[in-house]
């Protein structure tokens, strides 16, 4: 009896629609919301809640920026008895010329739906103009090693 109802169980778990999008929240952002020029900006895209049957899209971001590294984490926590997920993807971009850009929206689709995150901006200023080195002045000595 105790077999058939746990069965019975398991069937209806395995049975159960796909969650609501609003079992699903997903952000995205930047570190430093200006930069300038050949600076590294860390972009992070997170989505929590049921993350089990995401399907993150490719992170495209402007032509002048160059992806410099990626990484994307999973990770689960229990928060007073409640378990919580969580899905960071990350690439540091190096942008290489001035100006205001945006990126993003970003669509994650979740089950039979989708959510939408806000884009994001940047704006790259010029690179600060590096002082020519200079040379030591000598006063015409000689030195022997």
């Amino acid at each position: 009896m105790r077999a058939a109802a746990a069965g019975a169980l398991c069937a209806i778990a395995v049975a159960a629609p796909a969650a609501p999008a609003e079992d699903l929240s997903c952000s995205a952002e930047v570190d430093t919301p200006t930069v300038s020029a050949g600076s590294p900006v860390t972009f992070t895209l997170t989505c929590r809640g049921r993350v089990e049957s995401l399907d993150l899209p490719k992170l495209e971001f402007p032509p002048s920026f160059v992806i410099a590294a990626t990484s994307e984490a999973t990770t689960v926590s229990v928060r007073m008895g409640r378990v919580e997920r969580a899905v960071v993807k990350k690439a540091v971009l190096v942008p290489q010329e001035p100006g205001e850009f945006e990126i993003g929206p970003f669509s994650i689709a979740f089950g039979d739906g989708a959510v939408d995150t806000e884009p994001v901006s940047v704006t790259v200023e010029d690179a600060p103009s590096q002082p020519a080195p200079s040379r030591p002045k000598f006063d015409g000595e000689r030195f022997t090693i």
